[in-house]
């Protein structure tokens, strides 16, 4: 789950403060976390889930789930107009 947290300011640096304490800090971005990740989000390990910050509002792993289903979806309508095309070429020839 990715999070964006209540926005604000530590030492000069615009923070967003994790709800519950779900980043490693309890905001994001962390001291050692690039400006881009504000989202506060857990990784899921084989010990547990891992608190850290995100760049992304929903993991990228699922963004390259969506990517992937997507360019099989489109090469299923392909495959399944391609048919329909020369399905009926044929009947109507």
């Amino acid at each position: 789950m990715n999070v964006l947290g209540v926005k604000g300011v530590l030492q000069g640096r615009e923070i967003y403060w994790c709800p519950d304490g779900g980043g490693h800090t309890p905001y994001c971005p962390g001291p050692i976390d690039p400006d881009d990740r504000i989202y506060c989000c857990t990784w899921y390990a084989g010990t547990g889930d891992i608190p850290s910050c995100c760049k992304h509002p929903i993991a990228t792993a699922t963004l390259a789930t969506i990517y992937v289903a997507a360019f099989v979806g489109a090469l299923w309508l392909f495959f399944i107009l391609t048919t329909l095309i020369d399905n009926f070429s044929i009947v109507h020839t």
